[in-house]
Formats: C-alpha cells, structure tokens, sequence
C-alpha cells in the first residue's frame, strides 16, 4: 500500500463524516461533536502512515547500504588494478633505468677521455647557471 492511497482514503473518509454530518441538517453543536470523535481515526490513519513512512524508510536505508557496498567492492576492485598497473610502471622504468645505466658505462668504457670532458663540460654549465 502506497502513502498517496493512504492519503487518499484519508482525506476522503474526513471529508464524508464531515459532509454527512452537515448534510444531515446536524446543530453546530453536533458536528463538532462527530469531528471530534473522528479525531481517533485521524489519530490510527497517523499512526498507520508513520508506520508505513517508517518502513519505507528502513527499505531506504536498505537500499542505499546495498549501494555503499557494491560501491566499495567496485572501488576497491579499481584500487588493485591501480596497483597493479604502478607495479607494472615501475618495473619497467626500473629496467629501462638499469638499461641506461649500461649503456652510460659501456661508452664510459669505451670513451674515458671524451667522457670526462663532457662532464666537466655540463658541470661548468651547471655552476655557471646556479652562480646566478
């Protein structure tokens, strides 16, 4: 049963207790009289519908922790493939490294002398930019 149905049925049985009453040719006195008696079933429709907004509310509630744990789980799924990815990176910067690495000795090896005069060559550069 929906809250509007519920609402509905409400306004239409306050409004039929207080049209038969003063259809009926009723005192003034009496009308009053019968919308106060229909006060305890305005009081049980209240209670019905703080029963029904409750329990669309734990439906709610239930709803939207399903959300926050398939979201977690997919997060999560997200933050091992992250993971994995900078491990795969960091792999292949660490053998592309070691890769220069080898090959600056090799022709370090095989060229000292041109070697050396290209790092004192960049290192004059260095001191001269870093003096300013």
């Amino acid at each position: 049963m929906s809250i509007s149905n519920d609402i509905g049925s409400t306004s239409a049985g306050a409004s039929g207790t207080c049209g038969t009453a003063g259809s009926a040719g009723m005192p003034q006195g009496r009308e009053m009289g019968t919308a106060d008696s229909g006060g305890g079933g305005m009081k049980e429709t209240v209670k019905h519908l703080g029963s029904v907004a409750a329990d669309k509310a734990s439906q709610l509630k239930d709803s939207a922790q399903e959300y926050l744990h398939a979201g977690r789980e997919k997060a999560s799924e997200y933050l091992d493939a992250g993971r994995e990815k900078a491990s795969e990176y960091y792999e292949m910067s660490k053998a592309k490294a070691q890769e220069w690495e080898h090959t600056v000795e090799e022709y370090i090896r095989e060229k000292p002398l041109q070697s050396v005069l290209i790092a004192a060559g960049v290192g004059a550069v260095l001191g001269f930019l870093l003096r300013r």
